[in-house]
């Protein structure tokens, strides 16, 4: 399988998962105050408090009547069980989803690594493919300038030197005498 397709569809799974856990905890964090509202005894009147327990009471229906309810004091208080069982089975949730998404970005580095290190072996590859290229040609021109000077190369007269890098270049000359008067 194609490493940027794995990489691409680990990223892809790393986002839904992150999406799944963002709603979790939310669900958690409205569990959570939807249960100190009940043991408050908090007055359904307030429309935040009437839109925690809708929330509640969506997220609550897989586990509502495993335990009764028990009215505490002077009756509006209510200490339910089964949302804290709720509470408990969600965060068990929210922490089975972070392990899976450190899981998740621990795979995506491992596949971002190997991406990398084939990237990097074809890119040496190339460079030697090229290098062994150049070679070819500069060893091609050589056999080309022996067959055209012959063995020797070309003559020293028609190529002066060079100078070495960092040697002067033609020392100065002094000046020379003037000619003599003519009479």
């Amino acid at each position: 399988m194609d490493p940027n397709f794995q990489l691409t569809f680990t990223r892809l799974a790393r986002i839904v998962i992150y999406f799944i856990y963002i709603v979790v905890v939310a669900v958690l964090i409205l569990l959570v105050l939807g249960f100190f509202f009940r043991l408050a005894g908090a007055s359904d009147d307030a429309s935040f408090v009437e839109w925690v327990y809708r929330n509640v009471e969506r997220a609550m229906e897989p586990f509502r009547g495993m335990f009764p309810e028990e009215p505490l004091g002077d009756g509006t208080s209510v200490f339910d069980a089964s949302l804290l069982f709720g509470i408990a089975f969600y965060a068990i949730v929210a922490i089975v989803l972070h392990a899976v998404i450190e899981w998740i970005t621990h795979q995506v580095l491992v596949q971002r690594r190997r991406v990398d290190d084939v990237h990097r072996q074809d890119m040496a590859s190339e460079r030697e493919a090229e290098l062994a290229r150049r070679e070819r040609l500069l060893t091609d021109r050589e056999r080309q300038s022996e067959l055209a000077y012959g063995a020797s190369g070309p003559s020293a007269q028609q190529i002066p030197p060079s100078p070495s890098p960092g040697a002067p270049a033609d020392p100065p000359q002094a000046p020379s005498p003037p000619p003599p008067p003519q009479a």
